[in-house]
């Protein structure tokens, strides 16, 4: 205590100096001012670096954009017109569905790029040219591919196979080397297998997708099926897998709405799908408008299995249309040239009589996989015609070996290249009127009876759900 009897701060009350309350304020104090100084200098720190990433991706921008090159899904790498080739490599073909809701609807959310991201990840690269016909490119796999498998090599899905040079990215959209073979990867990263049109080129790839520039473009046939899913069609598709043969399954849209899980291995086979309507009555009876509506709904139960594709070509029930219904469902309408007449004889016999007799180079062949007959003919067809040198493959396929391309609401009899004259097919809007009073029509799988009342439900035979299905497929990837 001082002379005034008070007490001041430094005085020896206290034993230990930071017992004094006024010492303790003052390093509070000390502590607040250094933790301020410091929060700031790392404010300050992570603006800087902002500015000169943001600097940085503007100067790489700019030099894209420059040069024309991009990254997949970019602007400058993926035009308009570089989409369509795309598809068209795929078999999801915008051009050949008339609107461009349709070509949307083709690609499913998984195969969509994000382009935002990939030019800050190591490894990715735009390919050589946007409409596949130079090297490939590096692309992020999919969710869909990354589920599947993280590591490298070849993996697949029922979409197809990809392969994965390092975990997390895979060849897309080019030409690509592996293992000594050589490959062609689609826009989605899945390899090309049968007969693709890239750029100008057509190009043959064996089922394994494995290029082959000595394939011939003679003797092809394609072989088609209605009115499935049906118990017959596990069987085909046994037998395409035994053969290598690649088919076309026209399918009904009442029967897909039952039995659609078979649809994956379908696409895993690299067989086609086509459309067929979804309820098989005279579409002459409807108008155009009612007509696509009919082919609409069965597609959409197509591509709730598929993945998010539909069909590409379609078939009209009995053979029977209009330019008019043609255009408005907007697709290439596939008829025949051969009739095996199944749907009559149910005799396999017979069957394959027919089909050895009428078959030439570019034929369409119209069977249906719902008959026992129809699997126990094509058990001999299949082995004997590939022994005689022809090649089994889809529509598609055969347009595009033969050179021709189907357009949205083109009728095809088949790609001979010569003139059918069958008693079926394109009639005028006056014809149409007075046919619309009958089912049938000359000479053809007319004379079926009518499908409302036919196709209400699947058989059970034909064991597919998508449990054993993706069980199948798991069981092969390992």
């Amino acid at each position: 205590m001082n002379r005034t009897g008070k007490n001041i701060p430094f005085s020896g009350k206290y034993k230990k100096w930071y017992q004094n309350p006024f010492i303790r304020i003052l390093l509070l104090a000390a502590v607040l001012v250094v933790v301020i100084i410091i929060c700031v200098n790392v404010l300050n720190g992570k603006n800087k670096e902002n500015e000169s990433a943001n600097a940085s991706f503007e100067t790489m921008a700019e030099a894209e954009s420059a040069s024309g090159d991009g990254v997949p899904g970019s602007d400058a790498a993926y035009s308009a017109d570089a989409k369509d080739a795309d598809y068209a490599v795929d078999g999801g073909a915008a051009a050949a569905n008339g609107t461009e809701a349709d070509a949307a609807a083709q690609v499913t959310p998984a195969a969509q790029i994000t382009p935002a991201a990939q030019p800050q990840v190591e490894g990715v690269t735009a390919p050589a040219a946007a409409d596949g016909t130079g090297a490939a490119g590096v692309m992020q796999m999919t969710e869909e591919m990354l589920a599947s498998s993280t590591e490298t090599g070849w993996h697949y899905t029922y979409k197809g196979m990809w392969y994965s040079m390092t975990p997390g990215l895979c060849y897309y959209n080019g030409w690509q080397e592996v293992d000594g073979s050589t490959y062609h990867f689609g826009a989605e990263g899945y390899r090309d297998v049968g007969w693709k049109r890239i750029g100008d080129q057509v190009c043959c790839f064996d089922n394994n997708g494995v290029y082959q520039p000595d394939a011939s473009t003679e003797k092809m046939v394609a072989f088609t099926f209605d009115d499935g899913p049906s118990q017959g069609m596990d069987m085909l598709l046994e037998l395409c897998e035994e053969t290598g043969a690649r088919v076309t399954f026209f399918m009904i849209g009442v029967q897909v709405e039952n039995g659609g899980a078979v649809i994956p291995h379908i696409m895993q086979d690299h067989c086609q799908l086509g459309n067929h309507s979804y309820t098989h009555s005279l579409m002459l009876k409807k108008t155009p408008e009612e007509c696509a509506a009919d082919f609409n709904q069965c597609d959409e139960f197509i591509r709730s299995f598929s993945g998010g594709y539909g069909a590409d070509v379609v078939r009209f029930p009995y053979g029977d249309l209009t330019e008019e219904h043609a255009k408005a469902v907007g697709k290439p309408c596939i008829l025949w040239d051969v009739d095996s007449l199944d749907w009559e004889s149910q005799d396999a016999e017979q069957i394959k009589e027919r089909v050895y007799t009428l078959i030439r180079d570019g034929s369409v062949i119209l069977m249906h996989d719902r008959y026992d007959a129809t699997v126990e003919a094509c058990r001999e067809l299949f082995p004997n015609l590939i022994a005689q040198g022809y090649q089994l493959v889809t529509v598609e396929e055969l347009s595009i070996a033969k050179g021709i391309e189907m357009q949205p609401g083109g009728v095809y009899y088949d790609f001979t290249g010569e003139e059918t004259d069958a008693p079926f097919g394109l009639v005028s809007m006056e014809e149409a009127a007075g046919m619309a009073g009958t089912e049938e029509s000359d000479g053809t799988e007319s004379t079926e009876e009518p499908a409302e009342a036919e196709y209400t439900e699947v058989p059970d035979e034909t064991g597919y759900t998508e449990e054993t299905v993706e069980a199948e497929y798991t069981e092969q990837s390992e």
